[in-house]
């Protein structure tokens, strides 16, 4: 069974937001998202440090990409760390959501040659799957 200790980072961040948003509020949204969304931006930094420079509404589509990724995968991604592991999922939030924020830098352009791969096959034109 998963153990669980006040002074992981989604507790600290309960804690904090609960003075703004309320006790359920911060317990239940607040805490744990801010938590995901920090730890995807910071690795969306790190991810976009070591690539080519580009404009700057790239850049910020690229980190709102990231943080709706890490929204959407770090819960259960976690969950199954816990799965597998004595500790609660809580304590994965924050590394789940960087490593996922670090790797959506290949992820807009990736869709995006997906997405032309997708209208050039509807388009009846044989091209070669995207790679």
């Amino acid at each position: 069974m998963a153990t669980t200790s006040q002074l992981d980072p989604v507790s600290v961040a309960i804690v904090a937001a609960a003075a703004l948003f309320g006790n359920q509020a911060a317990a239940e949204i607040v805490g744990p998202y801010s938590i995901i969304i920090v730890g995807a931006l910071l690795g969306a930094s790190f991810g976009s440090s070591g690539s080519t420079p580009s404009t700057g509404w790239s850049n910020f589509f690229r980190f709102v990409v990231a943080a709706a990724i890490a929204c959407i995968f770090t819960v259960p991604a976690s969950l199954l760390i816990q799965h597998y592991t004595t500790l609660d999922a809580r304590w994965f939030f924050a590394a789940v959501a960087l490593l996922i924020g670090f790797r959506s830098r290949m992820i807009p352009t990736d869709m995006i040659r997906a997405i032309r791969f997708l209208i050039r096959l509807k388009s009846g034109a044989p091209q070669e799957p995207p790679k």
